[in-house]
């Protein structure tokens, strides 16, 4: 159920596939910050980007606000419980390596700052096999993700 109430459907995968090739997917990125400043990183199952450290995030559906996709998915892929902050800012991706083969993914994302409260009892879903937090942008890290970890910090310093 979305935040207006109205019942968020199910996209079954072929139908899913199809929409993929014809048109960009909106998601959220969150920066997920627990009260010692430190942001989760997970690292991903799939692709794109398999085998990567980076934020946990997602699409949004029809209907439901940015704010409410940012808190639902980090529930979902970490199990934390969080308040929706503001966005930091938006990107775009792109890759040549997405979930279905021979489609290319296009995501404009909005970063979301997430405050991370409650118990720190990570439970992590099937698209990430392990998590760890951090406190800065890390070597190696990719540039999307430097450049939104970069985007939490010029915004805590103009808060």
């Amino acid at each position: 159920m979305s935040r207006s109430g109205k019942k968020i459907c199910h996209i079954p995968e072929a139908f899913y596939k199809n929409i993929c090739a014809a048109i960009p997917i909106f998601c959220v990125d969150i920066v997920a910050e627990d009260s010692y400043g430190r942001f989760i990183l997970v690292r991903r199952k799939n692709n794109p980007a398999r085998g990567a450290w980076w934020v946990p995030g997602g699409r949004v559906h029809k209907n439901e606000r940015v704010a409410h996709a940012a808190v639902r998915k980090l529930k979902e892929e970490t199990g934390l419980k969080g308040t929706f902050k503001r966005i930091l800012g938006f990107y775009e991706f792109f890759s040549k390596k997405g979930p279905y083969k021979g489609i290319d993914v296009h995501t404009p994302i909005a970063v979301c700052l997430v405050q991370v409260h409650g118990a720190l009892r990570i439970r992590l879903d099937e698209q990430s096999e392990g998590f760890r937090w951090v406190t800065k942008p890390g070597q190696g890290m990719h540039p999307d993700l430097r450049r939104m970890t970069l985007l939490r910090g010029r915004q805590a310093k103009n808060a």
